[in-house]
């Protein structure tokens, strides 16, 4: 067998080295599963694209059985009256329903499920301190999120910056947007963030959760606003 000469065993280990360093750059894409599918109570639940981060909690007994259940952007909270899915409402499941959300949407067994945003009472503290619009700069990015707040807070805490926003939290992590974990994506140098009731631009484009499934939509349309706090 013929020997490796220095020359040759180096190009080898640094050939080895940067197939190394491509694969670690998209270890997030590989190493995310196509589903998970997991038990909630009696029902079958699938998520679309899955992931190996779940967690999955249950309190309470009898009719006040709550489940809680994170898989990735995808948070579930099921009652014996009630399916929530990030914070969408989908009424009571009957006794092995199964569950599937795929890519932001959700189907009860099978069958597309339109949720609706629940009726809930806001502490009307939080309702006396909105203000037409807030802004900030965090990160090195301009945000503005309507309606605004008067109670809030910036922070940096393990490499993220954080603007607490009356019950709301925004954050920049390595150049990656969050809203109350929810993974909004990278972020480009001189990028402006708009959040306008719920829904999120970057520079003018509408921008869903990390993973949702669908592409950015084309520029839309932002209404002005009075004067920010």
């Amino acid at each position: 067998m013929k020997a490796i000469s220095p020359d040759q065993l180096i190009k080898l280990l640094s050939t080895t080295l940067i197939a190394l360093a491509l694969f670690g750059c998209d270890e997030r894409k590989i190493m995310r599963p196509n589903k998970t599918v997991s038990f909630i109570g009696t029902h079958r639940v699938t998520i679309e694209p899955g992931s190996p981060h779940v967690r999955s909690t249950a309190s309470g007994i009898g009719e006040n059985r709550v489940y809680d259940y994170t898989c990735a952007e995808t948070k579930i909270i099921l009652r014996q009256d009630d399916l929530l899915v990030n914070r969408k409402s989908y009424g009571a499941l009957r006794p092995s329903d199964e569950i599937l959300v795929s890519y932001g949407s959700v189907y009860i067994n099978g069958e597309n499920a339109k949720g609706r945003i629940p009726v809930e009472k806001r502490d009307p503290t939080l309702e006396e301190h909105e203000v037409p619009e807030s802004e900030s700069r965090l990160g090195g990015y301009t945000i503005r999120v309507r309606p605004g707040h008067k109670i809030k807070s910036r922070f940096h805490l393990q490499g993220a910056y954080v603007w607490r926003l009356g019950d709301r939290r925004f954050a920049i992590k390595e150049n990656e947007f969050f809203i109350d974990d929810v993974n909004f994506g990278k972020l480009t140098k001189g990028d402006s963030i708009m959040v306008e009731k719920g829904r999120v631009f970057i520079s003018g484009r509408e921008r869903l959760s990390y993973d949702s499934g669908e592409a950015n939509k084309p520029d839309a349309a932002i209404p002005p606003a009075g004067p920010a706090q």
